[in-house]
Parts: structure tokens; C-alpha cells; sequence
């Protein structure tokens, strides 16, 4: 018997292998977002060359323009700027100034004053270097861009049409924080420093409507002067913690000078004179 052909039966077939196109079908679905990014992208591109191209050729057709007008630039000093609400009506005309202090700096304090940025409340104008506050009510100030000196007068030379509350004078005070002199409150009459208890009086007919008055504050180290029309009020010995401010008179910097009222009235004056050391201007 001749033997059998030989035969794989009962061996195990042996596996294709399926590697190679499972990579191939990896590489093309990695490929193909990339592909797609491409061709978008390379669209895009075209056409922004095609309409750039296009827009070229519009514009080289195009008549030539004038240039632009240049912006026209305009510098606004503070004696420049127009008044912000007026003078006070029926104001009375200018008295003469302070005399000069023969050795010492007098300085005017009013061609400081910007009412645009100066003025803290109420309607405030310069005009012709006097100051006007045509309102009343709440107070109306002003903070004077000027730091006084360790030692120094406050002169001030005002007019109120009518009588009601008077004219505050705000400094500041060597402890911190601001004191004030208030003159001719309670329809005219009542003067002093404002304390706890209040450092002052009442004189009827110390202020009178239509009618300059003149007020200087004599700061020194140790003690501050009042005096009205000449008389003097007030002469208090101090170390400056008993003299206060209140609310209503509040300034941004307290080292400056302010100035307050509560009805219509003309500032015709305001100056400084510097007795020990220099003040400065805060701009």
C-alpha cells in the first residue's frame, strides 16, 4: 500500500496578519481632519488675495482725496476758562487791597482759584480776579490750592447783599485735619471759632448787607487772632487740639486754606501774609 499524500489536516492554520492595514486606516482618519483644515484655510487665503487684488485695482481708479483735517488742539488755562455761573447780583464795586506787610510776603490767593476744579460745593466764578459764590444753602466752598505757613495772617475782604449765616474761613490745623472761623452768622451777629464749647460772641451789627467787610485770622504757633473791621474778637491762647471742623466745611486736602459761605457773597479779597517760614501752591 502506498502511503498517504501528506496532509495538514489536524494542524492549525496559521493567521494573516492585519497589522499593516489597520495603520494604513489609522494614518488616513488621522489625515483627514488635517487634509480638510488645509484646503479650508488654503480657501480663505484665496479669496482674501482675489479681494485684495480686486480692491487694488478699484482704488488705483479712484480720483485722488484731500487729506484729512488735522484736529485743531487748544490748550485751556485756568484764567481762561469761562465763568462757571456768574457774579452775585447787585455785587458792590472793588476796595482798595490789603496793604503789604513792609518785610513779609503778601500773596493774593484769588489768581489761584479754578472754580472748574477748585469749588467742593455750590456754584462758584472768578471774574476779574474777585471771586463770586451766587448761591446759597448746604454751604457752598472752596479749596485754595495754597498751604500757609507755620505761622501766618488769613485776610479776607467780603460783601453779602443779604444777612443770614456769614463767611467761614477754613485753615489748617497743625494736629491734623482743618479749624475755621465763622463771622457774621445768626443774621449777622455771631462770631468765633468753631470748639466745644464755641470760642467766640455775638456782636449785633457785625455785618451788615451791602457793606465790605474785612477779616483777618492771625495764626500763630501758640495762639489765633479774630479781627473784624478792625476790632478784635478773639484772642485765644492754644495748642490748636480744642479748635475743630465739622462736616459741612470739610476740605479734600486739609493743609490748605478754604473758604465757605451759605448765602450769595463777593470775595473781593483774599491774600496771605507769611510771617515764619514760606507757603506753597499745590499746583
Amino acid at each position: 500500500m502506498s502511503p498517504l499524500p501528506h496532509s495538514n489536516l489536524g494542524q492549525p492554520t496559521p493567521r494573516k496578519s492585519t497589522a499593516w492595514p489597520m495603520f494604513m486606516i489609522v494614518c488616513v482618519a488621522v489625515a483627514i481632519p488635517f487634509v480638510l483644515l488645509a484646503m479650508i484655510l488654503g480657501g480663505v487665503a484665496l479669496r482674501w488675495l482675489l479681494a485684495a487684488r480686486a480692491g487694488n485695482e478699484i482704488a488705483a481708479n479712484l480720483p485722488d482725496l484731500p487729506p484729512p483735517p488735522q484736529p485743531v488742539i487748544r490748550e485751556i488755562k485756568a484764567k481762561q476758562r469761562p465763568d462757571l455761573h456768574g457774579s452775585v447780583a447787585g455785587a458792590l464795586g472793588q476796595p482798595a487791597a490789603p496793604q503789604n506787610v513792609p518785610g513779609r510776603t503778601m500773596v493774593d490767593l484769588i489768581p489761584l482759584i479754578d472754580p472748574h476744579v477748585d469749588a467742593l460745593h455750590g456754584k462758584w466764578s472768578v471774574i476779574n480776579n474777585v471771586l463770586h459764590c451766587p448761591d446759597a444753602h448746604l454751604v457752598p466752598r472752596v479749596q485754595i490750592p495754597y498751604q500757609p505757613p507755620l505761622e501766618y495772617d488769613f485776610l479776607a475782604t467780603f460783601s453779602q447783599p443779604k444777612l443770614r449765616n456769614g463767611v467761614s474761613m477754613v485753615m489748617p490745623n497743625p494736629n491734623g485735619g482743618s479749624f475755621f472761623a465763622a463771622i457774621g452768622s445768626e443774621g449777622g451777629r455771631r462770631y468765633g471759632l468753631h470748639a466745644n464749647p464755641e470760642i467766640g460772641g455775638r456782636l449785633p451789627g457785625l455785618v451788615r448787607p451791602n457793606t465790605h467787610h474785612a477779616v483777618k485770622i492771625e495764626v500763630r504757633k501758640n495762639s489765633v487772632k479774630v479781627i473784624v473791621n478792625g476790632k478784635d474778637l478773639v484772642n485765644h491762647g492754644s495748642d490748636f487740639r480744642d479748635l475743630t471742623c465739622d462736616d459741612w466745611r470739610w476740605l479734600n486736602n486739609t493743609k490748605c486754606l478754604g473758604i465757605a459761605c451759605d448765602d450769595p457773597t463777593v470775595f473781593h479779597h483774599l491774600h496771605v501774609v507769611e510771617i515764619t517760614g514760606a507757603g506753597r501752591g499745590t499746583r
